[in-house]
């Protein structure tokens, strides 16, 4: 559900500044470290080839999926030095 909700309120093209220059540079068949991020771009390439639409979307799509699995993760180690599934849940919406 707030997955879709997020997915919903992406940004649908170019946004400005430094997240404009992403956006681009996940077209660009070479990414170098200079450029940008290359673990970043190369995991953006995989959904700009499944996500349909402009590779600016997909990265988009991709950011959201990211940040997902990182929240999920904070919440997995949390549980793990609390013991307490409540506890780790409170302690990232702290965060």
């Amino acid at each position: 559900l707030v997955g879709c909700l997020y997915c919903s309120t992406l940004l649908p093209g170019v946004d400005l500044g430094d997240t404009a220059s992403f956006q681009v540079m996940a077209g660009a068949r070479v990414v170098t470290p200079r450029d940008a991020y290359p673990l970043y771009f190369s995991i953006g390439r995989v959904f700009a080839w499944v996500v349909p639409g402009e590779p600016a979307f997909a990265l988009n799509v991709a950011s959201a999926i990211e940040g997902a699995l990182a929240a999920g993760l904070v919440v997995l180690l949390a549980h793990e030095l609390s013991g307490s599934l409540v506890a780790a849940c409170s302690f990232t919406e702290i965060r």
